[in-house]
């Protein structure tokens, strides 16, 4: 399944990446370990159904905060 994540470190913008995940829960395993070694605070996973390089295209699915960790959309 397609999951991206998008995400802002040190005040750039827009890094949209590829997360691997045949379901959500893979897909945000993932994407934590991805924020942890780039010392993110805040991102969103968002699903799309076809490859897509763009950021803010397909379904959010889950919101995270350093804080809080993730939470569904």
């Amino acid at each position: 399944m397609p999951f991206y994540l998008e995400y802002t470190v040190n005040q750039t913008a827009g890094i949209r990446s590829a997360v691997d995940g045949a379901d959500i829960g893979e897909a945000l395993a993932a994407a934590t370990d991805a924020l942890t070694a780039a010392g993110c605070s805040t991102a969103l996973l968002r699903f799309c159904p076809d490859a897509s390089p763009t950021a803010g295209e397909g379904d959010v699915v889950a919101f995270y905060t350093e804080t809080g960790g993730w939470e569904p959309a």
